[in-house]
C-alpha cells in the first residue's frame, strides 16, 4: 500500500507521493529542479510496484537531517525565514487547485498578490516543500551547505583559556624553498602518480631528507598545507584517482577480521596474484616484455609477507606453486641465490603452514590443489570470486607495493599523464625483470622489519610483553609464545609436491624431456640407456621446475632420482588486559611507534637512493637503445622478446635447489618435530599412487 510522503524509485528517478486523492496519485520528481506535480492513476502506481518496475524507498535521510539540525539549534533568523515561507504557502499546499495544470498558476498568482511576494519565490518554496518531506522544516534556508555560515559552523568555540597556559608550538614553519618542494613532490605523486596522501608524504619525506631539508614538518602539517592549497574533498579525491571500487575497499566498513580465526603464525596464509602494473624490458635489446605477474603469500596472524613470485608467466598453478615454495624456503638461502643479503630476523618465514586461502582462479580451477594437502598436509581453501575483502591481508600488500614502489618506476601503467593524455608504458619502460625482482625483495624485507601495523589488535599477553606491531616481531613472538609452530619436511619432498608432473622418454642419449637430455649418477643409468639402444625405450614420470632446466626429478619405483643435463647441454647457462595494563601499553605503543617510524623513514631514504640510482641507470640504458629508432620500431617484437627473455629466465636458476644450510637446521629447532616414520610411510605412499596426468 502506498501512502502520502512515501518515496518511490522508478527508472533511475526518485519520486515523492505528495497526495493520494481517490483513484489518483500525485508524484513529484525530487531530482528535477523545475519539476511540477505529476498525476497518475493509483492502480498504475501499484502495478509498477507489484511487477518490480518500481520500489518503495524506506529511508528518507533529508527529512532526518532537517529534524536533527532543528533539534541541535539553528539561528533564529533561519527559523524566522522558514516560518514566513510556511505562512505564505500553508493554505496553498492544502488546496487541490495546486495539483491540476488548469488551476495551479491562478492559485499561485492569487497567493503572491495576497502576501506581496513574487511567483518565483512561491514556486521555489513549493518545490522545496515537495522535495524535502512535506514538512515546514523543508522550507529552512540551507545556509549550512554554502556561504560564510558553512565556515562558521566549522569554527570551534573559543571557550575559556587553558588554565595551564598555551600549548607549546611543535610544528615547523613551512616557507620558501621548503614549501615549494613539498607542494611540488605532493602534486606529482598525487595528481600524476595517483598516490593517496599518506603514501605520497612518506615518499616526499624520504626525498626531502636526502635533499638535505631539515627539520621537516609532520604529516598533519603537510596535510593541512596540501588541503589548504588544493581545497578538495579527501574522499572524493581518492574516489576520483582510484575509482569507487578501490575507495570502497580502502574506506568501507570493516566489522570483522580474519585474525579472529588464528592465534599464531603459520596457521593461515593468504595468496593472491595481480599484475605488477610495471612493464619490464629485455636487458639486451630493450624490447618491452609486458607486465609481470606478482604473487604474494601473507601470514594472517602477523601480516608478514612469507613469500612471493614475480614471473612473466600468466597466472597458473606452476607460478602459484613457486610462490608457495618461496614462502616455505629459508630466506637467507634464497637471498644467496639472487645476490641479496637477507637476515633471518628480517624475513623469518619458512616451513609449512596449516592452511592456505586463495581465489578460485585459473591456477586452482585448472589443477587439483588438493595435491598440496595430500603430500604436505597443507589444507587449501578457496574464497568466493570477486570478493577481495575475504583476503584483506594479501590485498593490502598488493595495494601497498603498488602505492609505495610501482608508482615510482618507469613503465608504470598510468591512467593518464599530467596533461590528461594517455601515456604508453612501452616507451617509458626501462627496468629488467631481475632489477624489478630485486626492488620487490628490498621492499618486502623493509616492510617486514620496520612497518608498523597501526590498526593491529594486540592481545593482553602482547601488551604485557611490549611487543611492537611489526610483522617480523609479531612472527617471532607468536612462535615463542603462541601455538603457531610451522612444520618441516625434506626440501625435495616440498619441491616435489609443488612441481608439475609430466612424462619423459628414456632413449640411448639419455632421458629426453622437452627436447633436452638428462642423466643421473649410478650404474642404473647405463642400464637404462643400453636398453633404450636395443629398442626398449620406456616412459617415466618426472617432476620439473618450469623456471629451471638443468634439474629434473624422475620417479623410479619408491624413490626420487635427481637428474642433470648431459654433457651435450653443458653449454647452456646455469643458469584480555586490565585498565592499568592497557594504559601502560598505550603509552609504550606511542613511544615505540614514533621510534619505529623514524627508523622506517631512515630506511626508506636509503631505499629511495637505491631506487633513484637504479631507475637512472635503467632510463639511460633505455634511451641509448632507443637512439635512432621510431616509436613503431620500439613497440615491435614485444611478444618475441618476452618469450626469449622467459627462456633466459628459465635457464638462469641452476641454484634453485641448494642443499639445506646449517642456518636452516638451527632454525628448524623451533619447529614441531616430525617422526622419521612419517617421512618413510608418506613418501612411499606418494610414489605408489598411480597418476597418469600429463602436463
Amino acid at each position: 500500500m502506498v501512502r502520502t510522503n512515501a518515496l518511490i524509485r522508478e527508472g533511475g528517478k526518485t519520486y515523492r507521493v505528495i497526495r493520494i486523492d481517490g483513484g489518483l496519485c500525485f508524484l513529484f520528481d525530487r531530482g528535477d529542479r523545475l519539476a511540477l506535480p505529476e498525476r497518475r492513476r493509483l492502480a498504475e502506481v501499484l502495478e509498477t510496484l507489484a511487477d518490480g518496475r518500481a520500489e518503495v524507498v524506506d529511508e528518507d535521510p533529508d527529512v532526518v537531517e532537517l529534524a536533527l539540525r532543528v533539534a541541535d539549534g539553528l539561528p533564529q533568523e533561519w527559523l524566522d525565514k522558514r516560518d514566513r515561507a510556511w505562512h505564505v504557502v500553508q493554505e496553498l499546499v492544502e488546496s487541490e487547485d495546486l495539483l491540476y495544470v488548469r488551476t495551479r498558476n491562478a492559485a499561485v498568482k492569487a497567493t503572491a498578490q495576497k502576501h506581496g511576494v513574487s511567483d518565483k519565490s512561491i514556486w521555489r518554496w513549493l518545490r522545496k516543500y515537495w522535495r524535502d518531506g512535506l514538512t515546514p522544516n523543508a522550507l529552512l534556508p540551507r545556509y549550512w551547505e554554502s556561504g560564510p555560515q558553512a565556515d562558521s559552523e566549522r569554527q570551534a568555540k573559543a571557550g575559556s583559556p587553558n588554565k595551564r597556559g598555551p600549548k607549546p608550538a611543535t610544528g615547523v614553519s613551512i616557507e620558501g624553498d621548503l614549501r615549494r618542494a613539498i607542494l611540488s613532490h605532493l602534486s606529482t605523486l598525487i595528481n600524476r602518480n595517483g598516490m593517496n596522501f599518506t603514501q605520497a608524504w612518506k615518499v616526499t619525506h624520504a626525498r626531502l631528507t636526502v635533499a638535505g631539508f631539515s627539520p621537516l614538518p609532520s604529516e598533519r602539517q603537510a596535510r593541512y598545507l596540501w588541503q589548504k592549497v588544493r581545497d578538495g574533498d579527501p574522499y572524493g579525491a581518492i574516489e576520483e584517482q582510484h575509482g569507487a571500487r578501490v575507495a570502497h575497499l580502502e574506506y568501507g566498513a570493516e566489522t570483522s577480521s580474519p585474525r579472529t580465526r588464528v592465534s599464531g603464525p603459520g596457521q593461515e596464509y593468504e595468496i593472491d596474484a595481480t599484475p605488477s602494473n610495471v612493464w619490464v624490458v629485455d636487458p639486451f635489446t630493450g624490447k618491452p616484455l609486458g607486465r609481470p605477474t606478482l604473487y604474494f603469500v601473507v601470514d594472517v596472524f602477523s601480516s608478514l609477507i612469507a613469500g612471493f613470485n614475480l614471473t612473466l608467466d600468466s597466472p597458473k598453478y606452476m607460478a602459484m606453486s613457486l610462490a608457495l615454495l618461496n614462502a616455505m624456503m629459508y630466506k637467507p638461502d634464497y637471498g644467496q641465490e639472487i645476490g641479496i643479503e637477507i637476515a633471518a630476523e628480517e624475513w623469518p618465514s619458512w616451513g609449512l603452514p596449516e592452511l592456505v586461502r586463495g581465489d578460485r582462479g585459473a591456477e586452482v580451477t585448472g589443477y587439483d590443489s588438493n595435491a598440496v594437502g595430500n603430500t604436505l598436509r597443507v589444507h587449501w581453501q578457496n574464497t568466493a570470486p570477486r570478493m577481495p575483502k575475504l583476503k584483506p591481508m594479501v590485498e593490502s600488500a598488493n595495494r601497498r607495493i603498488d602505492e609505495e614502489l610501482f608508482r615510482l618506476l618507469p613503465g608504470y601503467v598510468f591512467e593518464e599523464t599530467a596533461d590528461g593524455q594517455p601515456k604508453d608504458p612501452r616507451l617509458t619502460a626501462a627496468l629488467t625483470l631481475a632489477e624489478l625482482r630485486n626492488l620487490v625483495v628490498n621492499w618486502i624485507v623493509r616492510r617486514n622489519a620496520t612497518h608498523i601495523l597501526k590498526h593491529y589488535k594486540a592481545t593482553p599477553a602482547m601488551m604485557r610483553a611490549g611487543v611492537r606491531a611489526i610483522p617480523a616481531e609479531l612472527w617471532a613472538w607468536g612462535l615463542s609464545h603462541g601455538p603457531g609452530q610451522l612444520r618441516t619436511l625434506p626440501p625435495d619432498l616440498m619441491r616435489l609436491a609443488l612441481m608439475p608432473q609430466a612424462t619423459a622418454t628414456v632413449e640411448q642419449q639419455g632421458i629426453r624431456f622437452q627436447g633436452r637430455y638428462y642423466t643421473f649418477d649410478g650404474p642404473e643409468a647405463d642400464a637404462w640407456f643400453r636398453a633404450a639402444a636395443a629398442s626398449q625405450t620406456k616412459s617415466v614420470k618426472v617432476r620439473y621446475d618450469p623456471d629451471l632446466i638443468n634439474v629434473l626429478f624422475v620417479v623410479d619405483r619408491n624413490r626420487l632420482v635427481r637428474c642433470h643435463l648431459t654433457d651435450a647441454h653443458q653449454d647452456l647457462p646455469e643458469v584480555e588486559a586490565s585498565p592499568s595494563d592497557w594504559q601502560r601499553y598505550q603509552d609504550f605503543k606511542k613511544a615505540q611507534e614514533a621510534e619505529a617510524e623514524a627508523l622506517e623513514d631512515a630506511r626508506r631514504a636509503e631505499d629511495m637512493a637505491i631506487l633513484d640510482e637504479t631507475v637512472k641507470e635503467a632510463e639511460e640504458r633505455r634511451d641509448a637503445l632507443a637512439t635512432g629508432k621510431t616509436r613503431t620500431e620500439r613497440r615491435r617484437g614485444t611478444k618475441e622478446a618476452r618469450q626469449q627473455q622467459l627462456e633466459v629466465e628459465h635457464r638462469a636458476r641452476e641454484s634453485a635447489y641448494p642443499p639445506p644450510s646449517p642456518g636452516a637446521e638451527t632454525a628448524a629447532a623451533v619447529a614441531e618435530p616430525v617422526p622419521e616414520s612419517y617421512y618413510e610411510s608418506h613418501v612411499t605412499q606418494f610414489f605408489l599412487e598411480e597418476d597418469d596426468t600429463d602436463v
